[in-house]
């Protein structure tokens, strides 16, 4: 939550809008279906993350090392949402086919501060995968849309690029400062086994 409060930070500093935080100015009581929807194992965080940080990373950053193994991931896992850029009632859609590199770029990102948490936290993917992929599939609608729960699936959301690429850049700063001050190993240690 915190690369989109900072990242809201530099938008307002510079002219931007605030958003209009529907979901807590008017649908507080639909807060518990959203995380309902947030946490269903076929969903974004469960359901990849038991595959991408709980299967594939340690196995992986065991073989190429942590560094190479959050790029492939990382790279990996944008990819594998292009689908969505052609589904018009989602966040992707929204943002463009154009916005197809730096959403990427993102998932990178990501992916390099998620091996650091899946490595500091004794290789528990629930911390390093799950939570933190939640926290970004929660707060992401929130902060970079007129998101609505009562509206639903109902209609395109529509992103707002500029906070979204400011967040996706802060991002990008936090991977590139944790791949420097651990020089490239992201807490790994070479006594880490994959998972069983």
């Amino acid at each position: 939550m915190l690369d989109f409060v900072i990242g809201l930070g530099i938008y307002l500093i510079f002219g931007g809008q605030a958003p209009s935080f529907t979901v807590f100015r008017q649908e507080l009581h639909l807060l518990p279906i959203f995380l309902l929807v947030v946490f269903l194992p076929f969903n974004g965080p469960v359901g990849e993350e038991l595959g991408w940080r709980g299967y594939i990373l340690p196995r992986l950053q065991q073989r190429s090392g942590p560094l190479i193994a959050s790029l492939v991931i990382g790279a990996i896992w944008g990819i594998w949402h292009l689908p969505s850029f052609f589904n018009a009632e989602s966040v992707q859609s929204s943002l463009g086919l154009s916005f197809l590199i730096p959403y990427v770029v993102g998932t990178i990102a990501n992916s390099v501060i998620m091996t650091w948490l899946y490595n500091k936290s004794k290789a528990s993917a629930l911390v390093a995968g799950i939570i933190w992929h939640a926290a970004t599939d929660f707060w992401g609608p929130i902060f970079l849309a007129d998101f609505s729960i009562a509206a639903g699936s109902g209609g395109a959301v529509s992103v707002n690029q500029t906070l979204y690429a400011i967040v996706l850049a802060l991002l990008a700063i936090v991977a590139v400062m944790l791949t420097i001050l651990t020089k490239g190993q992201l807490g790994y240690r070479k006594t880490m086994n994959p998972g069983n």
